[in-house]
């Protein structure tokens, strides 16, 4: 029969990465100033349970030390989101956004869409779309000149094309725990930023002070 000795699930950074971005969803559904390190307490078996993980979870090795490394990462994450959205102008205003019934028009074509945006932002007459990664973020211009990584500038078409305002940027937001090799970019957002001046000043409220954006990679010239 070729039978196999039943292995059992393991618990993998995928895991650990849908747990994350759970989290980074209920934390700005709930408009919360900073995350308290009880939000993730309270939260993390809900976030098992609604991520079909609870038992996969229970049959995991060293159980307490992989949940407190969950909850370490989650609260890590969160306190990034919560600076980035204080230094900003732009403000969530659609989570996990459906874009079911959306379509985009392509050479005279309908093309119907179907996904999810993780995040909506809006500042004035401008918005941008945010993607959490807690994988590696790659170099973004190339993914989109090889046509390797489209669905971010796909939704921002038709975010755009649904709210009727300028578009920002098509970011995606690093949640990824490794630490940063010397000489990388370590800004929070990483993505295309549209060369509209008034729309970069409303990323971070304090790059005239510090001439340096650690939001996203953006510094002021001599000429500001």
């Amino acid at each position: 029969l070729k039978l196999k000795e039943y292995e059992k699930p393991q618990f993998d950074a995928r895991d650990i990465g849908n747990i994350c971005h759970k989290m980074a969803e209920l934390f700005v559904k709930e408009k919360l100033p900073k995350p308290e390190r009880v939000f993730v307490e309270k939260n993390f078996y809900k976030v098992l349970f609604q991520e079909n993980l609870q038992e996969k979870f229970e049959e995991a090795e060293a159980r307490e030390a992989l949940e407190n490394f969950i909850k370490s990462q989650s609260q890590t994450i969160l306190e990034r989101i919560s600076y980035e959205l204080s230094q900003s102008q732009f403000k969530p205003v659609f989570v996990e956004k459906n874009l079911e019934g959306a379509c985009l028009s392509v050479n005279g074509r309908r093309i119907d869409l179907a996904g999810k945006v993780d995040r909506i932002d809006e500042a004035g007459d401008y918005f941008r779309i945010i993607d959490y990664k807690t994988g590696k973020v790659g170099g973004v211009i190339k993914d989109l000149y090889y046509g390797d990584k489209l669905q971010l500038f796909v939704y921002q078409k038709a975010v755009g094309q649904m709210l009727g305002k300028a578009s920002a940027g098509a970011l995606y937001f690093d949640c990824k725990w490794e630490y940063a090799e010397e000489g990388e970019d370590k800004s929070i957002l990483k993505g295309i930023i549209s060369n509209d001046e008034e729309a970069i000043a409303k990323f971070d409220n304090a790059i005239e002070i510090k001439g340096k954006s650690d939001i996203v990679s953006i510094a002021l010239s001599s000429a500001k």
